[in-house]
């Protein structure tokens, strides 16, 4: 796939490498131990170095988007829903990550409040994030790694 040019670089991470998974806990949770995954087996260690290779590439720019989402995700609007999602980071300082909206025959609503005005939480299959204001927040809170 990196030949069709689909993608730039993959990222793969067998757990191996202790030192690379210490310096990835370390930066992101500010914990030291060589874990990969929470204790519940959700992998977080490839998504965090991913993280740090694209905001350490020559193309990204202060205050970026990234749109993550896996591969089985196809997208079909016949609007501008990337420039309408991105508009609510722009509005919202406080943003750091937006799921992509579910279209429905009622339209898509964006939203990223709920009517308690609490965050939606993140969506791991298809989301926008501000790196910049993740980052911002390091170390993040760790509960369930396993150590």
């Amino acid at each position: 796939i990196i030949e069709e040019r689909l993608v730039h670089k993959l990222v793969i991470v067998d757990g191996k490498d202790s030192a690379q998974l210490f310096q990835v806990n370390n930066r992101w949770l500010g914990k030291s131990f060589a874990s990969s995954h929470s204790i519940t087996g959700q992998q977080y260690a490839s998504t965090m170095i991913g993280f740090d290779m694209i905001r350490n590439h020559p193309c990204f720019e202060p205050n970026d988007l990234v749109l993550q989402m896996d591969s089985d995700i196809i997208i079909k609007c016949n609007c501008d829903i990337i420039r309408q999602c991105a508009s609510i980071f722009e509005r919202d300082p406080s943003v750091v990550t937006f799921a992509f909206p579910i279209p429905s025959k009622g339209g898509v609503a964006l939203q990223h409040l709920d009517k308690a005005g609490k965050p939606f939480r993140f969506e791991i299959r298809c989301s926008f994030l501000h790196l910049d204001r993740l980052v911002a927040m390091l170390p993040l809170r760790a509960h369930d790694v396993k150590v």
